[in-house]
């Protein structure tokens, strides 16, 4: 099924879009309570960011 925007936005509104959860991943908040991410910079310029 294909949906126009007037769908999404309806749906939006109602907050019914199915991908927000509401809360952290479960995945993300193991991660980040058992120090398992480091720090890092995202670049929306792919192939073009120089690190100094």
């Amino acid at each position: 099924m294909i949906m126009n925007n007037n769908e999404w936005e309806q749906r939006y509104q109602q907050g019914k879009t199915g991908w927000d959860r509401g809360d952290v991943s479960p995945n993300l908040h193991y991660w980040i309570e058992n120090q398992q991410l480091e720090a890092c910079r995202l670049s929306n310029n792919w192939g073009q960011s120089k690190i100094n």
